[in-house]
């Protein structure tokens, strides 16, 4: 039987108040904490009508046609009617007119309607970046390159409020990222590469940065990386940098539309400055979207009894849509780096196991590095360089024998994870390479090991990984059933760009994450444990939300465990234990995309330490140890898991 590292945690969330919006915490609009005692114990989130009783009820009837039975000809006659009959200054009859116009592929006639309220005001954004996708469908590219610019500044402004921590500026981001999406389209339409390349970095894990420099030189806010520092950036560290952006076709109308991911621009930078653009549509390959060809690559990879071929056939997919497209930017030397700078399905892809037509893998050419954006590697390789060392040469942890009880389902029914004896040989081997005495088995508890971490140089962690991930939504924040209710369905409109729900928040009965999950306006949780042996009252998990409150010395930290490199996929990135451990202060972090084998594992993670003593660039020693590990176990499964994020 083969041991993993790894379990599977299900939450349940509890609804505390009834009401067609039940408010259990906290919701912010236009960036401002409003406090619960402000709240009404329930209320639609429907905008206010002025006292027009005919003009009221038309409005009414037609968003029961447009909202809850998208019937959208018939509400836009009845809007339509409102505004002829003294409606013609209510944004509550216009705006809905001119989405449904829009949804009935009529843009051009939405486009004045739009224009009587867009302009820069705060609290306009949505007029805004609604009025530039009819541009950009009626091929307006300039008239919606103006209207996007002047959304999205004022959506940062709101951003860039003191008032908010990171978890709400990531869910800022989360809802306002499509207006991002629309603003690349929009400029490589007009031939505009550079420009584009600058706001798709612009356009990622702003909060990281934020906290970042926030810790690095007490600055506010962060300036994104000019075109110019970007090619600096590929210069000094050698490197060729390769930027993906994940945009599809599907418009934000309604605001509560899950965008598809069926197209991906991809630049190359490389060190000499030259930058490479290639567009690729999914259907070039034969499929409707990149996430099902990721989960479809990584279950063929993964599967226990895998069908013969079918993870190198689906490998040499992504490779053709990922990689084929700039292969001639490709380093030649195998010891220059490569670095993806990941978003969305991307961050799930095992880039060293990708093939090519002869079937190589990636990591047999190229030494790769994985980041959230350029300008956190940048962060991470300067705080790398200028980091003072941290006293004690490392902390080793391996196989807490008494290892934690943890939830296995939703029944409420607990039970004790498994030992890994693959795990505590790998920790003894690692720690005298180090020149430390490990913890293992019942001394390697939550209390000891939290104690130790801040003073240590690196950090391993050679134990299970559980990824609790929310029961109602999977890691890209979509509602695991497809036919799941949404909020707009029972009469609640919220529309998307600066509203923030907390948790214990129901609408119609259903919890609000879930009801509201295409607007993207709850708070993502921050999944990811790490199983220690309890101790003095405490349950043994370190979880990923702790690990972002600490301040830590380390130049890295290595999680030797499952799932380690995965949680909540937003557009800052992927909110989990790598990310935390960012934020805590490592440069630079190695972790897993999937349930890694024990034994296989520990083969790889002592070769990636004596790699590491021979050179001290993690990114070549993780290549390396790749390599020496394929030799024992040639299943991709066993060896490309682990991705390094941060400075490579």
């Amino acid at each position: 039987m083969v041991a993993w590292r790894w379990h599977w945690l299900a939450m349940v969330t509890i609804s505390l108040l009834g009401g067609s919006v039940s408010l259990g915490g906290p919701v912010t609009a236009a960036g401002r904490l409003i406090p619960n005692d402000q709240l009404p114990q329930s209320r639609p989130l429907l905008p206010h009508r002025a006292q027009s009783p005919e003009v009221d009820r038309l409005i009414q009837q037609a968003d029961e046609l447009f909202y809850r039975q998208d019937r959208y000809a018939e509400a836009a006659r009845l809007y339509q009617q409102a505004i002829d009959q003294g409606g013609v200054n209510r944004p509550e009859a216009v705006g809905p007119l001119a989405q449904c116009l829009m949804l009935l592929g009529r843009d051009a006639e939405a486009i004045p309607l739009l224009r009587r309220f867009a302009n820069g005001n705060p609290g306009n954004e949505t007029w805004l970046s609604r009025l530039a996708i009819a541009e950009y469908r009626t091929r307006d590219y300039a008239a919606a390159e103006k209207h996007l610019l002047m959304a999205i500044q004022s959506w940062e402004t709101k951003r860039a409020s003191g008032d908010l921590n990171d978890i709400q500026r990531v869910t800022l981001l989360e809802q306002q990222s499509y207006a991002y999406r629309q603003l690349l389209r929009t400029l490589i339409a007009q031939g505009k590469i550079e420009a584009a390349l600058e706001w798709a970095e612009r356009g990622r894990a702003r909060a990281l940065v934020e906290v970042l420099m926030q810790q690095a030189a007490r600055q506010p806010t962060a300036e994104s990386l000019s075109i110019g520092q970007i090619r600096q950036l590929a210069k000094q560290l050698n490197a060729t940098l390769v930027t993906y952006a994940v945009l599809g076709k599907t418009p934000k109308i309604i605001g509560d539309e899950f965008e598809d991911d069926s197209i991906v621009a991809i630049w190359a930078v490389q060190p000499n400055g030259s930058i490479a653009f290639k567009e690729v549509d999914l259907a070039q390959v034969s499929a409707k979207s990149l996430t099902e060809l990721v989960l479809a690559a990584r279950g063929a990879m993964t599967a226990v009894l895998p069908t013969a071929g079918s993870a190198t056939t689906e490998l040499k997919r992504l490779y053709q849509l990922l990689i084929a497209p700039i292969a001639p930017q490709l380093p030649r030397d195998p010891s220059q780096r490569l670095v993806f700078v990941v978003q969305g399905a991307t961050n799930l892809v095992p880039f060293a196991a990708l093939q090519n037509p002869n079937g190589d893998y990636l990591v047999q050419t190229q030494t790769i590095a994985t980041t959230p954006s350029l300008q956190v590697l940048a962060i991470a390789e300067q705080r790398r360089k200028t980091q003072t060392p941290a006293a004690q040469p490392g902390l080793v942890v391996g196989n807490p024998v008494l290892m934690p009880e943890v939830p296995a389902g939703p029944d409420g029914q607990r039970e004790r994870l498994a030992p890994l004896p693959g795990a505590e040989t790998e920790a003894q081997a690692v720690a005298q390479m180090l020149g430390v005495q490990p913890l293992l088995t019942d001394q390697a508890t939550k209390s000891a090991i939290v104690a130790e971490m801040p003073n240590q140089r690196i950090l391993h962690f050679a134990t299970h990984g559980v990824l609790d991930l929310d029961a109602n939504l999977n890691e890209f924040g979509r509602p695991r059933d497809p036919n799941a209710p949404k909020a707009r369905q029972g009469g609640v409109i919220v529309s998307p760009g600066s509203v923030i729900i907390g948790g214990n928040v129901t609408v119609n009965g259903n919890n609000a994450n879930l009801a509201l999950a295409g607007e993207g306006v709850v708070q993502p949780a921050v999944p990811g444990l790490l199983a220690l042996a309890p101790s003095r009252g405490d349950d043994g998990l370190l979880r990923a939300a702790e690990i972002a409150t600490m301040r830590l010395q380390a130049q890295l930290v290595v999680l030797s465990a499952c799932n380690t490199g995965r949680g909540r996929i937003t557009g800052d990135g992927v909110m989990g234990l790598a990310r935390s451990f960012l934020v805590a202060g490592v440069p630079t972090v190695v972790a897993s995309l999937w349930k890694v084998p024990d034994n296989p594992t520990k083969t790889l993670m002592i070769a990636f330490y004596q790699a590491l003593q021979r050179n001290p660039d993690t990114a070549v020693a993780l290549r390396s140890a790749m390599l020496e590990t394929i030799k024992q176990h040639p299943n991709p499964r066993d060896w490309s898991a682990f991705i390094t994020v941060g400075a490579p």
